[in-house]
């Protein structure tokens, strides 16, 4: 199939997902609040973080395999790309073990992580059921990156599209016959297996060439310093995505914890989008630095498109959830379950910064650039957790975001720079124009905001929550779209990715 046929497949099918997802996950939210607490949510929310913190143990053999992956599938070679797949599926089965005994070592410091909850047996299950869901997912899940790695993802999303949806409604009715936590978690476990069982049913179909081979330990020692760089850098987004629940729930409590995730969900929901639409763009950058048609100037047009992209799907998604998020939290979990607006604030910024550094992550990934990467992730993590340790004592909430928006921007500048001065030559005059861009951006971002704020709060007169929610929605997209054809419409970037979604 065509390069643009992969692509608009992919996002296709990672957005559908993500859409489902995120209906299902509203509903589930909302019963698990009637039915379970807000207790139980910031527990399960601090146990992720743990789980995620046991995960490291997978020393980056994902992304680098998939890296090695792209020049033998564009050659078509299956005698390396079964040496690589051996290597990626005899780790994974031992982290999985691994994963176990990292979880029952952990078992007596539980207490540690959970602030003035108490610890009985009922936690420990659950904590139990989150690592084996983990464990899991790490049998069979190999078969996922011989997908990607082939602009095939959308295979692996409509499997997980279809298990999401049935172990959704079967979660929604524990939820509602048996409000049973441990039923919950089991579910999700079994969700995780069946989708990785169908996903290695289809791989062996797809892929008849590809079968499983001896472990090739030379090989393994040749892709050991990247496995090493990525293993640093996993540290640090460990390090970096952890913080802000494990702070909050060591500094402050579970139960704000849980009053977050409130408005993390809506937040949540946006970057899975955003992971949808952009989420291969890695694999397609490293395929073309991979085959004899990727230039540099090809793949230097393609990266400022994809920036201005990530651009133009900040406008579109964050600036609604800017006006109407509070909105939102209050008429849908309820005035007892909100913190004080400047979170929202504080939340936004976050995740432009999050989508600012994205695109320049994406080529030092694609280029095998690893060890810069994992500079830029370490110095972020370390600027996140002095910085959101520093400031939960004296702004609490507020202070742990504040932390992470620090580190989002330490990742951007690095990242950036080592994408434009190191991978593909720039000047740094012409680097620090691309910066002026930035800040004429985010500046319209700012300035369409409260625009749309001030509109809205004329308009929105009606009491019916629905009717101004989508009113909202409207509205804001309406103003985005008006002062972005009066400031944008000529320029070179909106030409180009124009052009490129008109074809």
């Amino acid at each position: 199939m065509s390069y643009k046929k992969n692509i608009f497949l992919n996002s296709l099918a990672g957005v559908s997902n993500i859409v489902i997802l995120i209906c299902f996950s509203f509903i589930d939210r909302k019963l698990f609040l009637q039915s379970l607490g807000v207790e139980l949510l910031g527990l399960g929310n601090t146990f992720s973080s743990i789980i995620a913190m046991i995960s490291l143990a997978d020393i980056g053999l994902g992304t680098a395999i998939i890296y090695h992956l792209y020049a033998p599938l564009e050659k078509q070679d299956y005698n390396k790309i079964n040496l690589l797949m051996a290597i990626y599926r005899h780790c994974y089965m031992a982290l999985a073990i691994l994963v176990v005994i990292v979880a029952v070592i952990l078992l007596p410091f539980l207490p540690c992580f959970l602030k003035d909850y108490p610890v009985d047996m009922s936690v420990y299950i659950y904590f139990g059921l989150f690592s084996a869901n983990t464990a899991i997912s790490y049998i069979l899940s190999y078969k996922r990156c011989l997908f990607g790695a082939d602009k095939k993802d959308y295979v692996c999303k409509w499997v997980d599209t279809g298990t999401s949806i049935f172990f959704s409604i079967v979660k929604i009715c524990i939820l509602l016959f048996a409000a049973n936590y441990t039923l919950y978690l089991l579910a999700n476990v079994c969700q995780t297996l069946i989708s990785n069982l169908l996903i290695h049913y289809l791989c062996k179909r797809q892929y008849p060439d590809f079968h499983n081979v001896a472990f090739d330990i030379a090989l393994f020692k040749k892709l050991m310093p990247d496995f090493k760089n990525l293993y640093g850098g996993k540290i640090a987004q460990f390090v970096f995505d952890s913080t802000d629940n494990l702070v909050i729930s060591s500094f402050l409590n579970i139960k704000s914890v849980g009053l977050l995730a409130g408005y993390t969900i809506v937040s949540s929901c946006i970057k899975r989008i955003f992971n949808g639409i952009f989420g291969n763009f890695a694999v397609y950058f490293g395929r073309l630095q991979a085959s004899e048609h990727g230039s540099l100037a090809l793949q230097t047009r393609g990266i400022r498109m994809y920036a201005f992209a990530v651009f133009i799907f900040s406008a579109y998604a964050l600036v609604p959830e800017y006006v109407l998020l509070q909105y939102f939290v209050v008429n849908v979990w309820g005035e007892a379950n909100t913190l004080q607006e400047f979170i929202v604030i504080l939340l936004v910024a976050e995740q432009y910064c999050l989508f600012l550094h994205e695109p320049y992550g994406c080529v030092l990934i694609s280029h095998g650039d690893f060890v810069n990467s994992k500079r830029a992730d370490t110095t972020a993590a370390l600027v996140n957790i002095v910085m959101s340790v520093l400031l939960v004592q004296f702004y609490g909430v507020a202070g742990v975001l504040c932390g992470t928006i620090l580190g989002n921007m330490t990742k951007y500048f690095m990242k950036s720079f080592y994408a434009y001065i190191r991978n593909f030559s720039f000047s740094r005059k012409k680097y620090l124009l691309e910066n002026v861009q930035k800040l004429l951006q985010i500046s319209y971002l700012i300035i369409v905001g409260k625009v749309s704020q001030w509109v809205f709060k004329l308009i929105a007169v009606s009491d019916n929550f629905v009717f101004n929610f989508l009113v909202g929605i409207l509205l804001t997209e309406a103003v985005v779209t008006i002062f972005f054809v009066i400031f944008y419409r000529k320029t070179e970037l909106w030409q180009l990715v124009y052009q490129y979604i008109k074809k």
